[in-house]
């Protein structure tokens, strides 16, 4: 048997060599294992520039739905006063579209209408919370007066800055562990440069989610893939707070305990595997609480509370059903709110009328398929680039979980989504950008339309969103 699987072992090690080899072109010997948030920052600021650029040569397509409201000093401002003022004014303009809906709720503290629950506490909080500090260092130190809400904006936008900067380093050290063996570090380094390069890149720098989200991900799954079961539930946890769909890493947690736990019953070491389940169980608890307490207090605020109640009736996300358990767990109210106010719902994407955001979602829609396609097309023939035959199993779990997470979220954005929001949601898949750097080695040609499609839309978001030009 041993001699029998020697060839293969060789044949398997000279296809990763050659791998690596049409790699090489991803890779920079220059750039530094510590550096990469460098590189992120120094993405935000290009992209930043060329935001400012595009609204200063193109005039606003709709300013109605922007944040309103003085921002900074009065109209004779002058010096310091006045730089302050077009500061506000700039990231105001910056914070276009949902970002609004995120700087109104820091600013005012909470949630006044129904419709804003749609969008969860995790970023506005945070936000908040940067924007006290900062108001305290302005006025307080600078002796600058500047309003709550230009304060709010610019705490967005530093927050998603450092949080990009921090998810592109963890992209690339989690690539890293995801591209097991020793010849696998250009496609980790191509990974790390496809997520500081995304298409959605523009939404990486104001008030929308995907850079939180991203970084608290990206850093569950580091702490899962070195063993920190707990704290992998805890950052999950985090990114459940962002965004709904932060639940999701139900998965990569129960996967990859399930594998532990099997290794553990092979070696026979049955206390260590009823540690990792335990463990387990505590971690998926922590990622889905995020999501199960603004259930609670959606429930408490809108159905338990006539105060709140909108034309004295009780809202239809009010009636126990199948969705909370018939009230064994709390109502949510999410699912409603996108069906209700965002018009969302089994392919309502797909129409005449819509074809256009369509075409916008498509590309990320088919690169999600063929990513996932493949990886478990190699699974099945045992010629995946993610670990070498001998890899544990809990190695080999956390790749797998990886891209069945991205398969459910490929299946919601083409089925249930707007399909233009596609590009955005997709961009915080971290086996996305694997999937992609492995059809880049595979294919060289390919990397040309690649490049093309990444440079495009990068391109048209920085000039569309800071102008409130329709974009995904």
């Amino acid at each position: 048997k041993t001699h029998s699987s020697a060839p293969k072992r060789r044949a398997f090690s000279r296809a990763m060599r050659s791998r690596a080899t049409t790699c090489a072109p991803y890779a920079s010997p220059s750039l530094s294992r510590a550096s990469f948030a460098r590189v992120g920052i120094g993405v935000r600021a290009c992209v930043a520039l060329a935001c400012a650029m595009f609204h200063a040569a193109v005039s606003n397509y709709d300013t109605s739905a922007r944040a309103s409201g003085a921002h900074g000093a009065g109209a004779a401002a002058t010096g310091r006063h006045a730089v302050v003022k077009r500061a506000c004014a700039v990231v105001r303009d910056a914070n276009a579209w949902d970002a609004t809906h995120f700087v109104a709720l820091a600013t005012r503290g909470g949630y006044a209408f129904e419709h804003q629950h749609a969008f969860f506490p995790g970023l506005w909080m945070i936000i908040r919370a940067c924007a006290r500090a900062l108001t305290r260092v302005l006025d307080g130190v600078l002796e600058v007066d500047v309003s709550f809400e230009c304060a709010s904006g610019v705490s967005a936008v530093l927050v998603s800055t450092l949080a990009f900067a921090v998810a592109c380093e963890a992209a690339r050290r989690l690539a890293r562990r995801a591209f097991r063996g020793g010849h696998f570090d250009a496609l980790a380094l191509a990974s790390a440069w496809l997520f500081a390069l995304n298409p959605a890149n523009v939404f990486y720098g104001i008030a929308y989610t995907e850079s939180g989200f991203s970084c608290a991900s990206f850093i569950g799954y580091l702490a899962l893939a070195d063993g920190w079961d707990v704290a992998s539930g805890a950052a999950f946890g985090a990114a459940a707070a962002f965004r709904s769909n932060g639940i999701l890493h139900v998965i990569p947690v129960s996967v990859v305990i399930a594998a532990r736990v099997i290794e553990s019953l092979q070696k026979r070491k049955v206390r260590d595997a009823c540690g990792y389940a335990l463990r387990g169980v505590v971690a998926c608890a922590l990622v889905v609480a995020p999501y199960v307490a603004f259930s609670a207090y959606g429930d408490a605020k809108y159905c338990q509370n006539s105060l709140f109640a909108m034309d004295n009736a009780r809202r239809p996300w009010c009636v126990d059903s199948l969705s909370n358990a018939y009230g064994l767990l709390p109502k949510s109210m999410y699912g409603f709110l996108q069906r209700h106010y965002w018009g969302l719902g089994f392919l309502s994407s797909y129409s005449k009328r819509n074809a256009g955001n369509v075409a916008l979602g498509a590309p990320a829609m088919i690169l999600g398929i063929i990513c996932v396609s493949r990886y478990f097309m190699c699974i099945a023939s045992n010629t995946n680039v993610y670990h070498t035959p001998n890899a544990p199993l809990h190695e080999r779990a956390l790749v797998f979980a990886a891209y069945v997470q991205l398969a459910i979220g490929v299946f919601v954005a083409a089925t249930y989504m707007h399909a233009q929001v596609a590009t955005r949601f997709l961009s915080t898949f971290p086996a996305m950008y694997w999937g992609i750097a492995d059809i880049g080695a595979r294919h060289p040609r390919l990397r040309y339309a690649i490049a093309a499609y990444y440079i495009a839309y990068a391109i048209l978001g920085a000039l569309l969103v800071p102008n409130f030009y329709p974009w995904t």
